[in-house]
């Protein structure tokens, strides 16, 4: 994990492990509150910084485009941290929860803005499942602001048939997004009792087994010549959705 606000969030929720230095680039000031936190602190030269950094090589993020030196966007500083993953059988659920299933997101960036837009409305559990992106990602992390580092229930859970095991117990309805032809639309779901949300990969969405063993399918619908939206977006519309529905209801 690299940067010092990044860094400094972690802190409040994970023990710290490593912490590897480029001094050439760090504000010895704020680094001081970081670096007593860590039981092993490594300085390091700028090479080895630049092949431990993901900004480095990003062009997004990369101190080439901002005009800024090697080092510039994490503040010099990389992170390890001890984490504990919690597990669905550790999960306590209020009434009419709200859970979000991630299943085989690829993008960084549509990660960190999913759970920015679930911490926003209040969604209980997050669930992530065979994804191909790190949830502790820089650009998930930036994309989120944190939102990793303080929801308290997220869950990582490769095995769709325990996590469906589980929804059932919990009498917990089971909606999977879907864009075909006879699938109801969002705004004819009743989305105010404990609900499921599952969404899938940005390209080709869920698999036949997650929208067979769900209990409804779900579509936005689409009025103009695209067929359907980025997977961030369509997610902010469906969850704000649910929220509209539930506060109407109160």
């Amino acid at each position: 994990m690299e940067g010092q606000k990044e860094i400094k969030m972690a802190l409040k929720k994970y023990r710290p492990h490593e912490l590897f230095i480029y001094k050439m680039n760090c504000d010895s000031l704020s680094l001081f509150s970081i670096e007593k936190k860590f039981p092993l602190v490594i300085e390091i030269n700028g090479s080895v910084f630049k092949k431990l950094s993901y900004v480095e090589e990003s062009g997004e993020e990369s101190g080439e485009e901002s005009g800024e030196e090697s080092g510039g966007e994490s503040g010099g500083i990389i992170a390890t941290f001890h984490r504990h993953d919690l597990s669905i059988k550790e999960l306590q659920l209020p009434k009419n929860p709200i859970l979000l299933i991630l299943v085989g997101l690829e993008k960084p960036g549509n990660l960190g803005a999913i759970l920015r837009s679930a911490e926003s409305i209040g969604t209980d559990v997050i669930i992530l499942s065979e994804n191909k992106t790190d949830v502790f990602h820089t650009n998930v992390i930036r994309s989120s602001l944190g939102t990793i580092f303080y929801h308290k229930k997220i869950i990582y859970q490769s095995n769709g048939l325990n996590l469906i095991k589980w929804f059932k117990t919990k009498k917990i309805n089971i909606l999977a997004t879907c864009i075909r032809d006879n699938t109801i639309t969002l705004y004819e779901n009743n989305l105010r009792s404990g609900i499921a949300i599952i969404i899938g990969n940005e390209s080709l969405g869920l698999s036949n087994y997650w929208t067979n063993i769900s209990d409804r399918l779900l579509k936005i619908p689409m009025h103009g010549n695209i067929d359907s939206l980025n997977v961030s977006n369509a997610v902010a519309v469906i969850l704000f959705e649910l929220l509209r529905q539930r506060m109407e209801n109160s």
